[in-house]
């Protein structure tokens, strides 16, 4: 979602704002949308947020709905003029209580950088950086609105090469400010952190009784309040549970699904479009089915989605092309998906979980359960549940490079359980959905079951509930199982595509080779060019799966050269 706003004091950087102006608007796609005293906002693109000014002169960027109504089960836009007339501090604080969506909120502070809000789980990303006298907020650094101290930050983009996970809390670039999601910059610069995951997580209290009646609620009232007034929505029905409770709940909240796409591969593992095609039957819609292959991946497709914020989410280049152009052809204005819901719903079948089952029950068929699930025997599970874990780094980096920092979110789960602490970190991995994509640039990306409500509902819910049972997830899918078809509701596997990656990357070596080997990343000395040249050969990747590290370095190979390019 492109936007930027332009704000700066009053008196001579005006004069300065309106020659960015006349520079900037109209530019590349770029359009003014609100203009006020010192204030100017401007989108770009098909996936352009909504802008709307508040009552006292703060701007929403995106869209923001009321809490109370959805735990209701209602759909209501947040009331702007609950904001009142405290400071911007205490107006993020109750926004982030009584709210919920995808969404920045800016507040303009008189002749100082504005206050500005991420929401909790960041659909909508928030660069702050200042040009002369007038301070920019926007989700990218538009060429020719650089700041003057632009450089690369190469200890944080060190950091991202053994852990990409942190680029949702980290941004490689001095002269341009992050904010993370949940929390709030004020006008000293300072960083508030509103929100974390690990406040819910802490004491999850919800018992199974509730949360059977309240998960279902809640996730059809975020999904009726992010499909409202959409003309047309693109359904992604990968076959798997959470696309399906997504796919149904739209059904029945009475949106306008235009169709459903899903991708297949031809090995059985990878082919889920049975579960697919009964999913489309049970809300009438058409299903498009693209074959997928495995083809060699040009490292140079990677320039195409550089921004500020370095972004894995178009790692599949293929998939997200064939998206993306499906939504222009289409001309839907929004993609659905389940992404997410492994995290919410507490897919991962953790050794951690035993010690949940243990204390919580239902002890006996819990553990069971997780023991067959996993192959493993139940004290095996006790066992290594009751390990400290192992905090896992891709392998290479320089050689003799710091440890990166832990991602703030797990930074502030101490004290949170084990099993629910694995909950967090799948939700950490779960932002590179957020991040730039073709297909984002395309349409409106939405995530509902990454919604605020839902996510903090079930982080409340104990682990030992959401994952004590033999089957898949099938607390979840017994409490949607009055929309579910049966032939998910029965499904004991999971598709798996990692074999694919992996074959595709195989087949990019001669590209990706050289381009990383003898690349930008390998001249500033941030890469082990040794140990990264022995794992890029066909031989070694038949024994280790190197393909995720292979391509997460050569997403961050395009964001350092196109950022060199720009004077960074």
């Amino acid at each position: 979602m492109s936007y930027l706003l332009m704000t700066w004091p009053p008196g001579q950087p005006s004069v300065e704002a309106d020659a960015l102006h006349a520079a900037f608007n109209g530019q590349g796609g770029w359009s003014l949308v609100l203009e006020r005293f010192c204030l100017r906002v401007y989108v770009r693109g098909a996936a352009a947020p909504a802008v709307t000014l508040t009552p006292k002169g703060g701007v929403l960027i995106g869209e923001m709905f009321d809490r109370a109504a959805t735990e209701t089960g209602a759909v209501a836009a947040y009331d702007l003029s609950r904001l009142g007339d405290d400071d911007g501090m205490a107006v993020a604080r109750r926004v982030v209580d009584e709210a919920w969506g995808r969404y920045v909120l800016v507040l303009p502070v008189k002749e100082r950088r504005p206050v500005v809000l991420r929401e909790p789980l960041g659909a909508l990303d928030a660069l702050i950086w200042r040009k002369g006298d007038v301070w920019c907020v926007g989700a990218d650094v538009p060429p020719g609105l650089e700041p003057k101290d632009l450089g690369v930050e190469e200890t944080r983009l060190t950091h991202l090469i053994a852990e990409p996970d942190l680029a949702s809390a980290s941004l490689p670039l001095t002269g341009v400010a992050a904010v993370m999601p949940g929390t709030a910059v004020d006008e000293t610069g300072q960083v508030h952190r509103l929100w974390t995951p690990a406040r819910f997580a802490r004491s999850p209290r919800t018992d199974a009784w509730t949360a059977a009646e309240r998960i279902p609620l809640v996730t059809r009232a975020c999904i009726a309040a992010l499909s409202a007034n959409r003309s047309g929505i693109l359904c992604e029905i990968s076959g798997g549970l959470d696309s399906a409770i997504v796919a149904t709940s739209l059904k029945a909240e009475g949106a306008k699904i235009s169709s459903g796409i899903n991708f297949h591969w031809p090995q059985a593992e990878a082919d889920e479009r049975p579960y697919a095609r009964a999913v489309a039957k049970s809300v009438r819609t058409r299903l498009q089915v693209v074959a997928s292959r495995v083809a060699p991946v040009d490292p140079e497709t990677f320039d195409e989605i550089v921004v500020a914020r370095p972004s894995f989410n178009a790692i599949d280049p293929v998939y997200d092309t064939v998206l993306a152009q499906r939504l222009i052809q289409g001309g839907e204005g929004a993609l659905f998906t389940g992404q997410g819901g492994d995290a919410v719903f507490y897919q991962m079948p953790a050794p951690q979980l035993s010690l949940d089952l243990l204390a919580r029950g239902p002890r006996r068929r819990g553990l069971m359960g997780l023991s067959r699930r996993t192959n493993r025997s139940v004290w095996s599970l006790l066992r290594m549940g009751l390990r400290a874990p192992v905090r896992a780094t891709f392998p290479y980096g320089a050689r003799g490079a710091d440890r990166p920092p832990m991602h703030p979110w797990l930074e502030d789960a101490r004290g949170v359980g084990a099993a629910k602490r694995i909950q967090i970190e799948a939700l950490v991995a779960n932002q590179a959905v957020f991040e730039a994509s073709r297909r984002g640039a395309a349409a409106h990306l939405v995530h509902p079951l990454l919604s605020q409500p839902l996510v903090e509902l079930c982080l409340s819910t104990p682990a030992a509930v959401l994952a004590g049972a033999e089957q898949d997830r099938a607390f979840v899918r017994s409490a949607f199982r009055a929309q579910l078809p049966r032939l998910v509701l029965d499904r004991q596997s999971k598709g798996d595509l990692s074999v694919f990656f992996a074959k595709g990357v195989a087949r990019s070596l001669p590209g990706l080779r050289p381009r990383l080997l003898e690349g930008r990343l390998a001249a500033r000395g941030l890469i082990d060019v040794e140990a990264l040249s022995q794992a890029m050969q066909p031989e070694a990747m038949i024994w280790r799966d190197g393909s995720a590290e292979i391509l997460c370095l050569a997403v961050l190979e395009s964001w350092l050269r196109s950022w060199e390019a720009r004077g960074a």
